[in-house]
């Protein structure tokens, strides 16, 4: 390996730790795969319909180290479709395991919350009436 390489493996696994995290970047390493999630109907519906709003992958959601901007409103509106079928601490358990139940809470109240401040959210309203009429209406 010459220096060229060696640079840039240390530029790869730099970006990995800044994207991923140490854990996630040290599993990555070891080898650990990414864990996937088996969903019920129910819940493959809800979280590819979001998923596919925000035309995001839920294995891209799960694995980011940090849940800012539009990812909180992806959480939050999984949390909110699901939340109608099943509680908090079964969400917490089953998908998103590295977050907390409090995180969860909050990010479940940003969407209900939303016509709160209509200024900044009509992005957000505009999709969550999508959503409603495609899970709700199911």
């Amino acid at each position: 390996m010459n220096q060229e390489d060696t640079i840039e493996v240390f530029t790869v696994l730099l970006q990995s730790l800044r994207n991923k995290g140490l854990k996630k970047t040290i599993n990555l390493l070891k080898g650990e795969k990414n864990i996937e999630i088996q969903f019920d109907d129910e819940t493959k519906f809800i979280v590819d319909s979001v998923c596919n709003e925000f035309d995001c992958s839920f294995n891209d959601l799960v694995n980011s180290k940090y849940s800012r901007g539009e990812k909180k409103y992806i959480i939050g509106f999984i949390v909110y479709y699901l939340y109608q079928f099943s509680s908090l601490n079964a969400i917490q358990k089953s998908i998103f395991t590295n977050l907390t139940k409090a995180l969860l809470s909050t990010y479940k109240q940003l969407i209900f919350d939303l016509d709160k401040d209509k200024i900044y959210n009509d992005k957000y309203i505009l999709i969550k009436k999508e959503l409603d009429f495609k899970i709700l209406k199911k």
